[in-house]
């Protein structure tokens, strides 16, 4: 704060040549962000007496500056400035500029000025009315124990993660670290209990896991229908596989798992088995994923492979050890997308190939086959590329479930899904 009549600048200067003059020197602060000022002319003590006009100017960096800095560039006594951050800590920024018109607790009495006096570089009265819906400018809790608020809130399920975040930043950027930390704590315990509940709860009722394998080329909808399956069976939140690096990093107990292009080199045969297992659900992810619990009740694998095709390509497989019959019968259904249907596929078992020898012309082995059961029109494919893709796409999904749910009936398997529910 700072009177008019005392402001280090030419005493003769008019009000506005005085403030146009100080907003010239606040634009030359280092690492100046946002900055904001008005004139309190209207401001009385205790005894109703009138006290002189003087201007109050909030200031935001990008980088944290000592005081004495800031008050060489403003050509100001380092008496006149004060931390917002310091005093008032996490609210500090919106405390500061929600004084500017007297919006703090504490200040409720005193004359209330208009957002539209206040001289910004950006849009204050939006600034202060959103801030007025969001936060309550106030001091009254610790650092520690906003924490706890947040963490508790997460905890009941009243806010997703990214809420969580998104309140702490807002808060104060400062907080974050620490927010951070205990977090990852809370989230590893209550994903173990989480796990341990789930466990339980599949061992005492004996259900069992199901498995979908979508085989097909680029293109042609494989995606689109595995998202399609698993939003209509769990009707919550499900994985969608990250990076090739890390194939689980993102995973946090969904119960429908979706590995998207799936290949040889993503997990090993064995490791993969012990995945699918359709009555073991006490798994975790490979020891490269870090090994993660896998709590799924329904995965669904999208691959350029089919079952027999992956099975062929995996060097690490011995046939003579590892029979393809395993993996086969793990998988409840199977299903080819191609650009003009989707088919429902069954193993039929081996069949001689002949397949190029060196030296010797060619050479026969047995290897798994499937052959169609059943089909019905790529819907999907139809519609990939049309402008109103978002609106058609509800329209098929009723026609693409119930042909699926013949697909079930056809092998005598439940996937889950739900005729009537996108």
């Amino acid at each position: 704060m700072q009177q008019l009549d005392k402001l280090p600048l030419a005493k003769d200067q008019s009000i506005d040549k005085k403030i146009s003059v100080l907003i010239k020197r606040i634009k030359n602060v280092p690492e100046i962000k946002r900055y904001a000022l008005i004139i309190h002319d209207k401001d009385s003590d205790k005894d109703g007496n009138a006290i002189k006009p003087h201007v109050h100017v909030m200031l935001e960096l990008d980088k944290q500056r000592s005081v004495n800095k800031i008050a060489k560039a403003l050509d100001d006594s380092s008496e006149r400035l004060e931390s917002m951050i310091k005093k008032y800590k996490r609210h500090g920024i919106e405390n500061g500029y929600a004084y500017l018109i007297h919006q703090t607790q504490g200040a409720e009495k005193k004359y209330q000025y208009s957002p539209e006096k206040v001289k910004a570089n950006f849009d204050y009265p939006k600034y202060i009315k959103k801030l007025q819906q969001r936060v309550r400018v106030t001091n009254k809790k610790s650092d520690k124990e906003f924490i706890k608020e947040v963490l508790n809130n997460y905890l009941a399920g009243k806010i997703s993660e990214i809420e969580a975040k998104r309140k702490v930043l807002e808060a104060n950027p400062l907080m974050l670290p620490r927010f951070l930390r205990q977090l990852d704590a809370v989230k590893s315990t209550k994903f173990e209990i989480e796990s341990d509940e789930w466990f339980k709860n599949r061992s005492e009722n004996n259900k069992s896991k199901s498995v979908v394998w979508i085989s097909g080329h680029g293109g042609t909808g494989k995606t689109v229908l595995a998202k399609m399956i698993a939003e209509n069976v769990m009707k919550s939140a499900y994985y969608m596989s990250g990076s090739d690096k890390d194939y689980f990093q993102d995973y946090n107990g969904e119960h429908c798992v979706i590995l998207d292009e799936f290949r040889p080199d993503k997990i090993s045969y064995s490791d993969l088995l012990k995945m699918l297992d359709n009555n073991r659900f006490d798994v975790n992810a490979p020891s490269r994923y870090h090994d993660k619990k896998i709590l799924a009740d329904l995965i669904i694998i999208t691959s350029p492979y089919n079952p027999a095709r992956y099975y062929q390509n995996d060097e690490s497989i011995r046939p003579t050890v590892d029979g393809f019959e395993q993996l086969d019968r793990r998988i409840t259904m199977t299903l080819c997308v191609e650009k003009d249907k989707i088919s429902l596929m069954k193993y039929k078992g081996y069949k001689a190939e002949k397949i190029p020898a060196p030296g010797s012309g060619k050479f026969v082995r047995e290897i798994p086959y499937y052959m169609e059961q059943s089909n019905f029109e790529n819907y999907i494919s139809y519609i990939k590329d049309d402008k109103n893709y978002k609106e058609k796409i509800n329209k098929i999904i009723p026609k693409v479930l119930e042909k699926l749910h013949d697909f079930e009936k056809n092998i005598d398997k439940n996937i889950g899904l739900k005729l009537g529910e996108k």
